[in-house]
C-alpha cells in the first residue's frame, strides 16, 4: 500500500529515494523544555534572541549574559548543543542558527522553537533543510504585527529524511560547497566598500580641483569664480534697489533685504587651498534670486504624519535623501494643505538636503517627474542660482568628504546631529568657475557610470550565488547530491526505532501501580 501524500513537506510532495522517507518534525526532534532563570535564585544564564543572530549566515554572533533576577518574561527556551533554533516570529526572516557547544545549556527566547534532533538525526543535516527557501516557505503564520506560527503546527511539517550515513555524507559534502559559495560571496561583499570610498575619492578630486587639473591648463581664458561672484552680487544689489524705488513710489514698505545681498561671512581657516580661478563660497552666495531659495520643511503641527493622503502633492522627507541619489519614497498631502504650505515648495531641479542625521550633509537633486512638493521639517530645500552653478555639481560638493568634515565641526545635537538652516546658509563651498563646473560634471558622470556598471556586475553575481545556495540545498534534500548506499539502513528503520524508545521511555516515565499486601488470616 503506498504511503498517502504528506500534508505539509517542503517543496511539494516529491518521489524519495529508496532508503528515504517523509518524516515530520514531531517524529525526530525532542519536545521542547522550558526553563525560567528567575527561579534559579543568584548566578547568570547564556539569553539568545532574535537579535543575537545574523540571519544572514545563521550563526548566533551575539549572545548576551544576564542575571537570573533580570531574566526577560521571554526567556523560557532551553538549548542543548546540537539544536537548532528556529525563531516562529517573522520566520521569513531566517533567525535560525545551530547551537555550538559553548552555548549549551543557554536559555532562547520563546521566539524561537528549538528542535532537539533524536537519536539518529544528523543535527546539520536539520539545520540546512530548515535553512531551505521552501522549508521557510511551508511555515504558516498568522496575524501581522508580527506575523507568527503556531508550535503545533510547525512542528507537523514533514522533511524528506535519509538513512543516517547518508545524511552525514550529505553534511560532508553540502558543507564543502557551501563553503566556496560563502568564499565567493565574501569576496564579492568586499566591493561594495570600494566603489563606495571610490566614489567619495573622485568627489573629493571633483571639489578640490584635482580632477579638472589638465582642464585648467588648456582653458586659460575662464572667468574667476570670485568675478563671477562680484558680477551677480551686484546684479542682486540692482534689483533690490530698483524693488524699493517701486515699493517707495507705490507708498508700501521696502521689501525685505535677502541675506545674500552681500558677500556672507565664514571662517576660512582649516579649508583647503583651492586652484587658481577658484573660491570660497557660501551656500547662500550660490542660490537663486528668489525668495526662500533656501527653506527648510515646515515644524510642528503644521505637517504630521496624520496629514498624509493617498494622493496628491509630495512631501519630501529624509527617507528621500541617499548620498546623492533620489529615493522614491512616496508621501503625499491634500492639494488644499498644500497651498497653506506653499512657502516650502520644492521643485524638479533643486536640491534638497538632509539636516538630521549621521555624516551630513547628504544630499540629492529632485527629478522633475516628482511634480508639486514640499520639503518636511528637517530637510532643506536649495535652489542653485543657474548663472553660478551647475546644480549637478553642487550636489556632487555638498556629498562629498570636504564638506562632510566641514560640516562636522558646526553639528549640534548629541544623540541625533543637526544642521539649521543658518549654518546651511553659512556652509562654505568650493566653487569653481563655471565652464568648470560642467566639465567637472561630465567627468564625474563617465567615471561613476563605469562604477555603477560594477556595481550592477556585482549585485547579480550575489544573487547568483543566492540561487546557487538554494539550488544545492534542494539538490541534496532530493538525494541528488550523493550516492545512495543499498546497505545503508533505511531511514524508515530509524524511525520506526526512534518510535519504540519513545514508547519505552514513556512506560518508564509512568508510576507503576503498588499491588495490596493480602495479609494472612489471624483466626
Amino acid at each position: 500500500m503506498a504511503e498517502p501524500i504528506p500534508k505539509k513537506e517542503i517543496g511539494g510532495a516529491y518521489e524519495l529515494p529508496d532508503g528515504w522517507v517523509w518524516a515530520a518534525l514531531s517524529e525526530i526532534c525532542k519536545p521542547k523544555i522550558t526553563k525560567d532563570p528567575k527561579k534559579n535564585g543568584s548566578g547568570e544564564f547564556i539569553y539568545l534572541d532574535i537579535e543575537s543572530i545574523d540571519n544572514e549566515i545563521q550563526t548566533i554572533v551575539r549572545p548576551r549574559r544576564l542575571n537570573n533576577k533580570n531574566a526577560p518574561s521571554r526567556a523560557k527556551r532551553l538549548v542543548k548543543s546540537g539544536d537548532v533554533i528556529i525563531s516562529l516570529v517573522r520566520p521569513y526572516l531566517k533567525n535560525i542558527a545551530l547551537i555550538p557547544e559553548d552555548l549549551a545549556n543557554s536559555i532562547a527566547s520563546t521566539a524561537f522553537y528549538p528542535l532537539k534532533p533524536e537519536n539518529g538525526i544528523d543535527s546539520n543535516y536539520l539545520f540546512h533543510i530548515v535553512r531551505r527557501q521552501s522549508f521557510i516557505d511551508s511555515i504558516v503564520t498568522y496575524g501581522d504585527s508580527p506575523p507568527s506560527a503556531r508550535d503545533n503546527e510547525f512542528i507537523q511539517i514533514q522533511i524528506p529524511l535519509p538513512p543516517l550515513a547518508e545524511q552525514h555524507h550529505i553534511v560532508a559534502k553540502l558543507e564543502a560547497l557551501l563553503a566556496q559559495v560563502h568564499a565567493a560571496k565574501d569576496h564579492l561583499a568586499a566591493v561594495p566598500p570600494i566603489t563606495k570610498r571610490f566614489r567619495q575619492s573622485m568627489l573629493a578630486a571633483a571639489c578640490s580641483g584635482r580632477l579638472t587639473e589638465y582642464w585648467r591648463r588648456e582653458h586659460l581664458d575662464v572667468e574667476p569664480a570670485s568675478e563671477l561672484l562680484k558680477r551677480i552680487r551686484e546684479e542682486r544689489i540692482r534689483k533690490y534697489e530698483a524693488e524699493c524705488q517701486e515699493a517707495q513710489v507705490d507708498g508700501r514698505r521696502k521689501p525685505r533685504k535677502p541675506s545674500n545681498i552681500t558677500q556672507n561671512e565664514f571662517a576660512v581657516e582649516g579649508l583647503i587651498a583651492l586652484p587658481n580661478g577658484w573660491t570660497w563660497a557660501a551656500l547662500d552666495d550660490l542660490s537663486a534670486n528668489e525668495a526662500n531659495s533656501i527653506t527648510d520643511g515646515p515644524f510642528g503641527s503644521k505637517l504630521k504624519t496624520e496629514h498624509y493622503t493617498e494622493s496628491g502633492p509630495r512631501v519630501i522627507r529624509l527617507q528621500n535623501i541617499g548620498d546623492g541619489k533620489f529615493i522614491d519614497a512616496k508621501a503625499h498631502i491634500s492639494p488644499h494643505h498644500f497651498e497653506d504650505l506653499r512657502k516650502h515648495e520644492i521643485f524638479g531641479g533643486d536640491i534638497v538636503i538632509a539636516a538630521l542625521g549621521t555624516d551630513l550633509p547628504r544630499a540629492c537633486i529632485i527629478p522633475n517627474y516628482v511634480g508639486h512638493a514640499i520639503v518636511k521639517a528637517d530637510c532643506i530645500r536649495f535652489k542653485p542660482h543657474p548663472s553660478i552653478t551647475n546644480n549637478q555639481y553642487m550636489n556632487a560638493s555638498l556629498n562629498s568628504d570636504i564638506l562632510k568634515h566641514i560640516a562636522q565641526s558646526i553639528v549640534h545635537g548629541v544623540g541625533r546631529p543637526r544642521l539649521n538652516q543658518q549654518q546651511v546658509k553659512s556652509l562654505p563651498t568650493p566653487l569653481p568657475p563655471l565652464p568648470e563646473q560642467h566639465a567637472i560634471v561630465r567627468r564625474i558622470e563617465t567615471l561613476f557610470h563605469r562604477t555603477s556598471k560594477v556595481e550592477e556586475r556585482v549585485a547579480a553575481a550575489t544573487a547568483h550565488a543566492d540561487r546557487l545556495t538554494q539550488s544545492i540545498l534542494a539538490k541534496a534534500f532530493r538525494g541528488e547530491l550523493v550516492p545512495q548506499d543499498p546497505d545503508d539502513e533505511p531511514a524508515s528503520v530509524l524511525l520506526e526505532r526512534i518510535r519504540k524508545e519513545r514508547t519505552e521511555l514513556e512506560k518508564k516515565k509512568k508510576p507503576q501501580k503498588r499491588r495490596s499486601k493480602t495479609l494472612p488470616d489471624s483466626s
